[in-house]
């Protein structure tokens, strides 16, 4: 069974269970949020919004890319509370050449009651990786993390024992990171950020939710796409 947290922020009485905390298909070629929390459309900087996908051209220009919702309601009371963040996204090349050697494109950031733990590719000649880097740890090397051209799922899941594990496509790549610093705040969910290369990369869904979503285990089969999710 998951594990679900209490549900004592306020939210507007519509028809879900009060958990979803953000949720957006891109349906529409709208990032508003459909969730019960109702927290908007996040600020847009310099992505572009098509139906069912947001997109981000990283170029030669270092310039930041992103896409911010600044209030996920999660609590800051303890780093026991359950909780899912989770993204589908998919990287491919602009132009036959990926990024400079020494580059990397910062594809997403997740802040919790954890400092930010930001999510990388890295630059050739190691472009499939994936780098995931939280201050005060050990940066994380995910070997081959991704293909250009296929869809992943990325999920962070914060387990009511106080630890914390990240998936990449069903596969635990950090395993029950314990982290007692709370924050400030009521969480943060960035799609983008700031890195340079030829690189697209487009996401296709996001979602947080006040509650382990996925069991602790070394792999799940993830959903085959949001189009998965239930309605929130």
């Amino acid at each position: 069974m998951p594990s679900v947290g209490p549900t004592f922020f306020s939210s507007p009485t519509t028809t879900g269970d009060g958990l979803t905390r953000l949720q957006t298909l891109f349906a529409g070629a709208s990032s508003a949020d459909t969730s019960d929390y109702s927290i908007g459309s996040g600020t847009l900087s310099n992505m572009t919004l098509s139906d069912g996908y947001c997109e981000g051209l990283f170029d030669s220009n270092l310039t930041t890319k992103s896409l911010v919702y600044t209030d996920v309601g999660i609590s800051q009371v303890s780093d026991a509370a359950p909780l899912t963040y989770e993204i589908f996204w998919k990287a491919t090349l602009d132009t036959p050449s990926p990024q400079s050697p020494g580059d990397v494109i910062k594809f997403a950031q997740f802040t919790t009651h954890l400092n930010g733990i930001d999510f990388y590719i890295r630059g050739v000649p190691n472009d499939t990786d994936i780098l995931i880097v939280q201050s005060g740890h050990v940066t994380v090397t995910v070997t081959a993390g991704h293909a250009y051209g296929t869809q992943n799922h990325l999920a962070l899941v914060n387990r009511s024992t106080g630890v914390m594990d990240i998936y990449l496509n069903g596969v635990r790549v950090v395993t029950g990171r314990d982290d007692a610093t709370t924050l400030a705040g009521l969480g943060t969910m960035q799609l983008g950020g700031i890195g340079r290369g030829d690189t697209r990369i487009r996401y296709y869904g996001a979602r947080v939710r006040r509650e382990e979503v996925y069991p602790d285990d070394a792999s799940f089969t993830p959903p085959a796409g949001p189009e998965s999710w239930p309605a929130p």
